[in-house]
């Protein structure tokens, strides 16, 4: 099977590869794009790369079997074409294969936003027969993006990124606050759902003013891990940390027998959403949860520092048996 590879020089580069049956095996998961309907418009993350196929015409091709993409006509053939619609709206580029190229399944590389159309045109070269064509719509989006929400003390959150946040151990009322994220995707299908991967890292500070890290303290949510954390709203609360022998949530930890100033520092390294994970349907086909691509990974860091409450000493006078 050849391969054919070229750009197009728009407000979109798109790359279109003629493959064989790579992905065959995962046509069940496609759908049509039915005019007018839920799925009508295709949508995918920039700087993706998905797969598109034609239902070949089953006079010519009786074979076929949609579970495989085979038994395609060895005289059929498919004229590709692509239209930027948020450019100049004049034809950007066709592509038509040589005759006993059944390349009904095409993948194309995006980049850039906006709105796409993909024209096909079955073709039959031993009668010089041209099918109508068919048209769809992909819309292009930017990814998703995850942030820490902004310092809100009246409604338990801590929040605002790259922040330090120094609360007294006494403070009740703030140490049962979350650290919270929002979440923005440029395009809403249905309810949201988003992925966040993070960390959350403890240390003590000494009397003098040496921080420690406590490694074995380090709470993971990483997608390498497969345990990243979903949510089905634009705000989430982040776990609390976890009881490590002095109660759940943010506490003083007691090191060497004292507590000591202790530093919860969250690290939000990354985003998925609905859209960005279907994208990467050519990269993780069976779904792991360990295998989406992430977005928004520069590392933001957010740090509560829960300081113990000064103990008051005794008070001391003058014995009363000084002048004895």
């Amino acid at each position: 099977m050849k391969k054919i590879t070229r750009n197009l020089v728009a407000a979109f580069a798109v790359t279109f590869l003629f493959v064989g049956l790579a992905q065959a095996q995962y046509f069940a998961d496609y759908v049509e794009a039915v005019t007018g309907g839920s799925e009508e418009i295709d949508t995918v993350t920039t700087g993706t790369q998905t797969g598109l196929y034609a239902e070949p015409d089953p006079y010519y091709s009786p074979a076929y079997n949609t579970a495989n993409n085979t038994g395609l006509g060895t005289d059929q053939y498919w004229d590709w074409t692509i239209t930027n619609g948020t450019a100049s709206g004049s034809e950007a580029a066709v592509y038509e294969q040589v005759l006993g190229d059944t390349s009904n399944y095409i993948e194309i590389a995006w980049s850039g936003t906006g709105t796409v159309t993909v024209d096909v045109a079955e073709r039959n070269g031993a009668v010089s027969c041209a099918g109508a064509t068919q048209s769809m719509t992909v819309q292009v989006i930017d990814p998703s993006t995850v942030t820490f929400s902004a310092d809100n003390p009246g409604g338990n959150v801590f929040g605002g990124t790259n922040d330090t946040i120094k609360v007294c151990a006494t403070d009740l009322t703030r140490l049962d606050d979350f650290v919270q994220v929002a979440f923005s995707q440029s395009v809403a299908f249905g309810s949201p759902s988003y992925q966040v991967q993070y960390t959350i890292t403890i240390d003590t500070i000494t009397s003098g003013g040496a921080i420690n890290n406590i490694a074995g303290y380090t709470e993971s949510y990483m997608g390498s891990a497969g345990n990243q954390v979903a949510s089905t709203a634009d705000i989430l609360n982040l776990a609390q940390p976890v009881d490590h022998g002095s109660g759940v949530g943010f506490v003083c930890i007691t090191n060497g027998g004292t507590s000591a100033a202790t530093l919860y520092t969250y690290r939000i390294q990354g985003v998925t959403d609905r859209i960005s994970r279907k994208s990467d349907f050519l990269l993780n086909p069976t779904k792991l949860a360990n295998g989406w691509t992430w977005y928004d990974t520069t590392l933001e860091t957010l740090t509560v520092q829960v300081n113990p409450a000064p103990v008051t000493g005794p008070i001391y006078h003058i014995s009363n048996m000084w002048a004895n």
